[in-house]
């Protein structure tokens, strides 16, 4: 574990999460363990007030894909808030993990919520064009700058309308709320070793703007969120 947080890079170090030969069930009890961080946070909160935006003046029904989207809580919690809401809010999730999207459908299924997950590699693969919105979780600070350009580019490509992207912001309160949260809520090893690392690396917000300048998201907006987040979001002129 470092003891302080070189604020001036982003580190280099790999998360657990990110390894493909990481068992089956560390992998679920990881994602059950993020589940509570993002619900203990509110993120879906942020997300679903700018969705039910969309969605109050779309014509129809708003489609969303969460990508990346891990056990799917976020893409869950967005569904159960739209039905909750009577708002035409359909939610689908995809996962370069297989693992990861059995695991959501089973969710899915036990709360008896319409979500529809599906193997998809967001990076290597193309976006699917029937979606009005892309959001993503957690996701950006386990790329490269590079894969987030591709991944924004891709966004693009697909013709969504609104795109969302909530992160961490490297910072060292950040750093030493991530140990604490991670160990208050959950037993994962893997989400223990790994929360704080994804602080270390997160970008700063004015790197992301720097990121979402060269991706040609004209307009778009990097702001702070709590607790120790960012949240890009891009609208189609």
């Amino acid at each position: 574990m470092h003891p302080t947080l070189d604020l001036s890079r982003r580190s280099t170090l790999t998360e657990l999460m990110d390894e493909p030969d990481l068992p089956p069930a560390a992998l679920e009890q990881a994602l059950s363990g993020i589940g509570r961080l993002n619900r203990a946070s509110g993120v879906d909160r942020a997300l679903f007030a700018r969705l039910a935006r969309s969605a109050r003046s779309a014509g129809g029904p708003l489609r969303v894909l969460d990508v990346a989207c891990g056990g799917g809580d976020v893409t869950l919690s967005l569904v159960d808030r739209a039905r909750r809401a009577g708002l035409a809010l359909e939610v689908d999730g995809c996962d370069v993990s297989g693992t990861a999207v059995r695991f959501a459908a089973e969710n899915a299924a036990r709360r008896g919520l319409p979500a529809r997950f599906f193997e998809l590699d967001c990076i290597e693969d193309e976006l699917p064009s029937d979606y009005d919105a892309i959001v993503c979780t957690l996701f950006l600070h386990h790329l490269g700058r590079g894969e987030i350009l591709k991944l924004f580019a891709s966004a693009i490509r697909s013709g969504a309308r609104l795109v969302l992207a909530s992160d961490l912001v490297r910072s060292r309160a950040g750093y030493w709320l991530a140990i604490l949260a991670t160990r208050l809520l959950t037993r994962s090893e893997v989400v223990h070793a790994d929360g704080p690392r994804s602080v270390e690396r997160a970008f700063s917000v004015e790197e992301m703007r720097g990121v979402v300048r060269d991706a040609g998201l004209a307009g778009a907006t990097v702001r702070r969120a709590w607790p120790f987040r960012m949240l890009v979001e891009w609208e189609r002129p």
